[in-house]
């Protein structure tokens, strides 16, 4: 559970990768419940603060209270601020971004080629990334959510790493390195994406005839082979097959938005 934390000092932020639940400064007294934490670091002027920094961070649930001042020197990292809408909306963006490219007119067949090659992986890669946003936007909403996703990751080095953070109670860096993980974890998978749907947000999405199946695994030949088949030729995609992917891909997004939005 989150704690309601007082620092006997002021709070200074300088990590972009930090949140809070609720937060003042200039409380005289503790506010009721609080756990009082002492100051880190010490002002020019003698003025003592506690710094909450990437090599010293602090819970993103929990509600802070300084005695004196609470500042920050940068923004909040994007997905603090983001809601499942406006990941959506960056995904309709950077689609019609890569539209734009697709239809540049006058380009040879071999400049074609490549053009819509890169365009296939960056429009799988909008995809990706829409999935990694709303990830992050749930589990950073509340802690249930956030030990779901934990619980939910596959056995492996990483798993065991961050498992040992959290049992040494090291909870501010155990957080962080969840964070990390998703923002490090392909999507480029429908089964990937069905499982964590299934698991964090409790629905089920449909992948008709296997469409994005195929897509993800021309993706990822294109990405990591080149595009060379097994059998020694190369892919190429046509203007027309990424029409049928720029289709498939904003359907399963607009699926996915419109399954998650209601209840969450």
């Amino acid at each position: 559970m989150g704690k309601r934390i007082y620092v006997n000092g002021g709070i200074l932020i300088t990590t972009p990768f930090f949140a809070y639940k609720n937060a003042g400064a200039l409380y005289d007294t503790p506010p009721e419940n609080s756990e009082i934490i002492e100051p880190n670091t010490i002002t020019e002027t003698g003025e003592p603060y506690l710094e909450i920094s990437d090599e010293r961070p602090q819970s993103i649930f929990n509600e802070y209270y300084a005695k004196t001042f609470f500042t920050t020197q940068h923004t909040f990292a994007y997905f603090f601020q983001k809601d499942f809408i406006g990941s959506y909306n960056d995904f309709e963006q950077r689609i019609d971004e890569i539209q734009s490219v697709i239809n540049i007119k006058g380009l040879d067949e071999q400049k074609q080629n490549v053009i819509n090659k890169l365009s296939y992986i960056n429009i799988i890669t909008s995809l990706d990334t829409f999935i990694c946003d709303i990830i992050l936007t749930k589990i950073i909403q509340d802690e249930e959510s956030f030990n779901n996703f934990f619980n939910s990751i596959p056995p492996c080095k990483k798993k065991d790493e961050m498992t040992k953070l959290k049992e040494d109670n090291l909870v501010a860096q155990w957080e962080q390195k969840v964070i990390e993980y998703v923002m490090r974890t392909s999507y480029s998978n429908i089964g990937t994406i069905k499982d964590i749907l299934k698991e964090l947000f409790k629905v089920s999405i449909i992948d008709t005839n296997g469409n994005m199946k195929n897509h993800f695994y021309y993706r990822n030949l294109l990405a990591h082979r080149n595009g060379r088949k097994k059998d020694g030729g190369y892919i190429n995609i046509t203007n027309k097959e990424l029409e049928s992917l720029i289709i498939d891909t904003q359907s399963i997004a607009k699926q996915i938005q419109t399954k998650i939005k209601p209840e969450h």
